[in-house]
């Protein structure tokens, strides 16, 4: 029933402890809800876990802009999601965790999964974030294709319906990606320091040669660094830790 104590440590070199409880994003907002029925339990003491990290090939990578009620349009990873609790992985469960969000958001699945690091987001939402790496097995425009498709079907049915959980329910009845209405677009950048800067200063990212103004979620900075820092090395982490919103938005200890 409950996670075995375990150490995992990240590509960047940092140790994660997980305890030995149930850290599953599920189980957290029960825990949550229930809080003062828990005696044993103080607030500090849970976190809810979630997932997320970059698609990389071809030197290129993914992002996305977020679709939904929540923060809509601004630059996202793809993809990001929750972490469930099983009895048994093929993994682990944060691991699993991101193949899966991968499959579901962008229809693909993925080689070579790598574990960065953790960070904790403090914002619009609070929980504890296990950024990853992976190597998609579709080409990358043929992932953007496909959930562009997946997209305009489920604002179709919406459109036609009136109703979100009706289009949902028809989108995971195709082919297309399960859940490819949490992105409006996906676009497709060149895996470089210079836009991973860019963006992190929230400045600017180019698409086919025209510039787009980076107005981006709060966790991509630290996802992005992470990133950054793992692929391209200190000079990376010198330019990254001088950017006023990377000061602002990620607090290192």
């Amino acid at each position: 029933m409950f996670l075995e104590p375990e150490e995992m440590i990240g590509e960047t070199g940092h140790r994660i402890i997980v305890n030995g409880q149930k850290m599953d994003s599920y189980t957290i907002q029960a825990q949550r809800r229930r809080l003062p029925d828990l005696e044993y339990l103080r607030k500090e003491d849970i976190m809810e876990n979630a997932v997320q990290g970059i698609l990389v090939k071809d030197d290129c990578f993914l992002l996305a802009h977020r679709g939904g009620a929540d923060q809509p349009g601004k630059l996202n990873v793809l993809p990001g999601g929750s972490v469930a609790f099983k009895d048994n992985y093929i993994s682990n469960p944060f691991a699993d965790a991101f193949v899966a969000e991968t499959k579901e958001e962008a229809g693909t699945d993925v080689n070579e999964t790598r574990f960065l690091g953790v960070f904790n987001q403090y914002g619009v939402h609070t929980n504890r974030q296990w950024a990853f790496t992976a190597k998609p097995v579709a080409p990358l425009d043929e992932i953007i294709e496909d959930h562009r498709m997946g997209y305009e079907f489920y604002a179709r049915i919406k459109k036609e319906t009136g109703n979100e959980a009706t289009a949902r329910k028809a989108l995971q009845e195709t082919s297309y990606p399960a859940d490819a209405w949490e992105s409006e677009d996906v676009v497709k950048l060149p895996f470089t320091p210079e836009v991973f800067l860019n963006i992190l200063g929230n400045t600017h990212y180019q698409v086919k040669g025209r510039a787009h103004p980076a107005e981006i979620i709060g966790t991509l900075h630290p996802t992005l660094y992470l990133v950054g820092l793992f692929y391209f090395g200190e000079k990376f982490k010198e330019e990254a830790c001088r950017i006023p919103l990377v000061q602002e938005r990620i607090v290192f200890r």
